[in-house]
């Protein structure tokens, strides 16, 4: 019996409160008495408005990148996933975008939607491309060693797409040497 349900003094009602999409299924009324017994089933259908389980946030992706964009949502019937992009009809179900160019750039709103009602999430997605610069992180100046310690450089500049990384000592080109 759902946790949230009573049964009546004479037993002859049931009653069902905060349904939840659990409590979906066949319920039984048996009845007996000295002439006999019976017995009648109900089928209880849960609908539910859709709900978020996962939704679109303001997204910022390097130039080039593929980007998955989850939109997930819940309900019954299931909803259906549907996407505007500027408040345009842009694509339904899931959103996958390859390659991306400024072109993908906007703001998009993704829809979930059945015969009980919608439930939208906006972002905007925008598209990152910028030469490699040292302004937000620059590299140490000066690094102290022991002599037979070990040394971390980092080279971490801010750049989209990400950038490729060539590494020397004076004019000796350096490579890994495993």
């Amino acid at each position: 019996m759902p946790s949230t349900a009573d049964i009546s003094t004479s037993g002859a009602v049931l009653k069902i409160f905060n349904i939840q999409l659990e409590d979906e299924g066949i319920y039984e009324c048996e009845a007996e008495n000295n002439r006999g017994k019976d017995k009648h089933q109900a089928r209880i259908y849960v609908q539910a408005f859709p709900e978020w389980v996962e939704h679109i946030n303001d997204t910022e992706v390097d130039i080039g990148s593929d980007l998955y964009w989850p939109c997930v949502a819940t309900g019954k019937p299931i909803p259906t996933i549907r996407w505007l992009k500027n408040g345009y009809s842009y694509h339904r179900g899931e959103l996958r975008l390859y390659d991306v160019t400024f072109e993908n750039a906007g703001m998009y709103q993704c829809i979930a939607e059945n015969t009980h009602g919608a439930i939208y999430a906006n972002a905007e997605l925008k598209i990152l491309a910028l030469a490699p610069t040292f302004e937000m992180n620059p590299m140490k100046k000066k690094i102290l060693a022991a002599k037979g310690g070990r040394v971390i450089i980092e080279c971490k500049p801010k750049a989209a797409p990400k950038p490729k990384f060539l590494w020397s000592k004076g004019t000796e080109r350096l490579v890994n040497s495993s």
